[in-house]
Order: structure tokens, then sequence, then C-alpha cells
């Protein structure tokens, strides 16, 4: 009976075919999805449930669109605002430092002119000529006003030089007045002295520290007949003319019985030294 078995049992081996096994695992290597997945990704969503699946999907894509928009304005606004604030307290700050400082410099000028008042009383004597020509001192009487005017329309770069006044015209004004006798001489009520300048600085004509500005008065103390003719005559008087003609610009003056120039205001010397001679 066993034997039987035996024989029943290497027929079925005899029987199996290998290259089913083959195939099936060549199935699975080629094809590892399910074969159900296939089928369900492929089925189109159909009926009212997609579409308000759809629909809440785009709702909730524009909310949050919404919000985040939102969120960045208010935080660039508050961004802004802080800067915005910082930037006005820092100049407030500067503007009351600014304040203080020119307090205590109109302060400190007051001193100086009282103890330089001091020493010249003590002194006994006072040399009014030295005084004078350092523009230590207030001037009165009759002189000569002299206006330069920029010509209308003049362009407010001074790159171009069209139709304004140079630093260069009001050096030739004053020095013509200078060399006409007068005893002192100010430009827009900036005291001229020995170490005064007449520049320009970017788009601003400087008195020594002070930017002036169109009409450019130079008032001078003296003989204003004379003082008048030093306008006209010679290479003064050619180079004003011929500065009127190209630039458009314009001169005017006028004799006045009664000005005063202010003195100037006190400067330390750095260096001196001291030089003998006549006096």
């Amino acid at each position: 009976m066993s034997t039987d078995k035996t024989q029943e049992t290497q027929g079925t081996q005899q029987q199996a075919d290998p290259a089913a096994s083959m195939s099936l695992l060549k199935a699975i290597l080629e094809n590892p999805l399910d074969a159900g997945y296939g089928a369900y990704h492929d089925e189109p969503v159909h009926g009212r449930a997609g579409v308000l699946k759809q629909t809440i999907t785009i709702l909730i894509a524009i909310a949050l669109g919404i919000g985040s928009g939102i969120a960045i304005r208010g935080l660039r606004a508050q961004s802004l605002s802080e800067v915005h604030s910082s930037l006005l307290n820092h100049a407030q700050q500067q503007t009351q430092q600014i304040s203080s400082l020119d307090e205590e410099v109109s302060k400190l000028r007051a001193q100086v002119k009282e103890l330089s008042h001091d020493q010249n009383t003590n002194a006994g004597h006072q040399d009014v000529a030295t005084n004078l020509a350092n523009a230590d001192t207030e001037v009165r009487g009759p002189g000569l006003k002299v206006t330069l005017t920029d010509a209308p329309g003049a362009s407010s770069s001074r790159q171009s030089d069209k139709g304004q006044v140079r630093d260069q015209d009001i050096r030739m004004v004053v020095n013509a007045l200078w060399s006409a006798g007068a005893e002192a001489v100010s430009v827009n009520g900036q005291r001229i002295g020995p170490s005064s300048f007449i520049r320009t600085a970017g788009s601003t004509i400087l008195v020594d520290v002070t930017a002036i500005s169109s009409p450019y008065n130079i008032e001078a103390i003296g003989n204003a007949n004379e003082l008048s003719l030093s306008l006209v005559r010679g290479s003064t008087g050619d180079y004003l003319s011929s500065a009127e003609s190209l630039t458009g610009i314009t001169l005017n003056a006028q004799s006045v019985k009664e000005m005063t120039l202010s003195a100037r205001e006190n400067r330390s010397t750095r260096w001196s030294t001291t030089v003998e001679g006549e006096h």
C-alpha cells in the first residue's frame, strides 16, 4: 500500500508545469501594483460629492490666500510705522541737540565779547584803525549799496552758471570797493574781514560759513561817488559789463546817506608772529 502512495506522488510531481511558477514571478516583477489600484485611481469623480469637494478645496485655497495677504500687509505696515517713528524721534533729538549747542555758542560769544571789551577798557586805549581793519567794531556812515541779482528764470543748479551771480562776481565788486577806499564792507549782512572768503560750495555761495542767496546786497561805507566809479572803470568795469551781457545778471548801485554795518564775530587766532617796523 505504501508502494501505491509513492507512485501517486511521483505522478503528480511529473504532471506539474514548472513554467507556471515563472509566469507568476514575472507578473509580480512587471506589475507590482494591485489590479484594483489602477481601477480606483482612474475612476472619475461623479456626482454632487465630487463637485462639493472641489468647491470646498477652492474656497479653502482662496481663504488661505486672502489671509496670507492680510497678514503680510499688517506686518509691512507695522514695520514702516516703527521705522517712521524711529526716524522722527532721532530727528527730534538731533534738533534739540542743535538748539542746545546754538544756545551754548551764543553764550560763549557773549562772554568773549564781554571779556574783549573789558580787556580794551583796562588797557586804557583802543587802536581804532586796527579794529576797523579787522572788522571788530560796528561802523556807521554814508556809503554805497550794490545789488547783484540772478537773471529771471535762472537755473537752480550752479553747475551751468547760466543766469546766476557767481562767487567771482561778488569778489570782484568787493575788491573794487576796497580799492576805492571803503572803510567797511558787508555782503548780505556778513561783515568782510581780513580772513573772510567768498566761494561756492555745491549750489550755494558762502561768505565764510554762512550761505547767501540772490539778491546779493553788498554794502560799503565810504565816499559813494568814488565807490560807484570803481565799478565802471578799468578791468572791473569791463568784467561786470561782460557778466551782465553774457549771463543776464543785473547790477544796481545806489548811494545811502546813513548805513550801519555790524561787527564781525570774534575768532581765535591760531598762529601769530610779531612784525617789527612802522605801525
